[in-house]
C-alpha cells in the first residue's frame, strides 16, 4: 500500500473515532460509520481493524467497558445504572462482559479502588473551582502511552508555524482520554493541542475542536511531567472523593504554563482541569 494511500485511510478511521467518542452514548451503527468514512462496509471493517487493531464493534465494547470502569472507581452510581449506560440490557450481561475484559466483576473492580492516604490528598486551598469559557482548538492525536505523547509537540508546532501562528502569544494544552491503569498502554488515546481557531487539515493528521465552557476544579502541578500522576491521583482520586462535586465524563485538560525549552524541569508548571458536573 502506498504511504500516501495509508495516511489517507488512517485520517479516515480518525474521523469516525473523534465521532465514536462525542457519541459513545449513541446507538453507533456500523453501516452510517463506514459511510462516516467514505468506505464500502466490507473495506472500512478491513481498514478499520487493520489500522487499530480492533474491529469496529470491539473498539466501541472496549471504549464503553473502559468509560464504565472509570466510573466505578469515580463515582457512586449504582452498577446498574453504568450498565444501562453502556448499552447493556441486564446486570447479568454487563457483568459477564466486564469480568470477561477485566477478569473481576464491577463490584469487586470498584472494591479494589487504591485507599489514599492524607498525604497524598492535596488540601482544599490547592484546588480551584474556576469558571472557564469555550477555547477553540487546534489538535493533533497520539495514540499509545503516555510517555510517548510528547513527541507529537514538535509537528503541531512545526504546522503552526507554516501558518504564521504567534506560538508566544498561543495557549498549549493536552488532553487525555484515558485512565492508564484502566486501558492498555498501546490504546491511551493524547491530543496535543494549541487555542486556534482554524480549518482541519487531514493529510497532516490536524483536526479543530473546543475546550467546553464550564465549571472546573484545578490543580497545579509544578515539576517534571514524568511526575505529573502524582497530582492526578491527589484530585482525582484524593479530593474529588471527598467532596460533593461529580465530574464530567470527559477528557482532562492540562494546560501548559511554562515552555519546556526555557524551563528548568523542575520548575515546571501544568494546570489540571477536570470540569465539574452542573448542580
Amino acid at each position: 500500500m502506498k504511504e500516501t494511500t495509508k495516511v489517507e485511510y488512517l485520517r479516515r478511521v480518525q474521523r469516525v473515532q473523534s465521532y465514536i467518542e462525542k457519541h459513545l452514548s449513541d446507538r453507533l451503527i456500523p453501516l452510517e460509520l463506514s459511510k462516516l468514512a467514505n468506505l464500502s462496509p466490507h473495506h472500512f471493517h478491513r481498514i478499520f481493524r487493520g489500522i487499530t487493531g480492533e474491529s469496529i464493534l470491539e473498539y466501541v465494547r472496549r471504549l464503553k467497558l473502559e468509560r464504565a470502569a472509570r466510573r466505578l472507581r469515580a463515582t457512586e452510581q449504582r452498577v446498574i445504572e453504568i450498565a444501562l449506560d453502556a448499552g447493556y440490557d441486564s446486570h447479568e450481561g454487563f457483568t459477564r462482559a466486564f469480568r470477561q475484559y477485566f477478569g473481576v466483576s464491577p463490584s469487586e473492580f470498584r472494591g479494589q479502588m487504591p485507599i489514599f492516604t492524607t498525604a497524598a490528598i492535596a488540601p482544599p486551598d490547592q484546588i480551584e473551582i474556576r469558571a472557564i469559557d469555550s477555547i477553540a482548538i487546534t489538535k493533533i492525536r497520539h495514540t499509545g502511552s503516555y510517555d510517548e505523547s510528547g513527541k507529537i509537540f514538535p509537528l503541531l508546532i512545526s504546522w503552526a508555524e507554516s501558518q504564521g501562528i504567534d506560538l508566544t502569544k498561543t495557549r498549549v494544552f493536552g488532553l487525555c482520554f484515558d485512565d492508564p491503569e484502566i486501558t492498555p498502554a498501546e490504546y491511551l488515546r493524547f491530543d496535543a493541542c494549541i487555542e486556534y481557531e482554524g480549518e482541519d487539515n487531514e493529510s497532516m493528521g490536524i483536526s479543530t475542536d473546543y475546550i467546553p465552557a464550564g465549571r472546573y476544579a484545578v490543580a497545579t502541578h509544578i515539576g517534571a511531567y514524568t511526575n505529573i500522576l502524582d497530582t492526578y491521583l491527589s484530585l482525582i482520586g484524593g479530593w474529588v472523593p471527598r467532596t460533593d462535586y461529580e465530574l464530567c465524563d470527559e477528557p482532562v485538560v492540562e494546560y501548559y504554563l511554562d515552555d519546556p525549552r526555557k524551563t528548568l524541569p523542575d520548575e515546571m508548571r501544568t494546570e489540571l482541569w477536570i470540569r465539574l458536573q452542573s448542580s
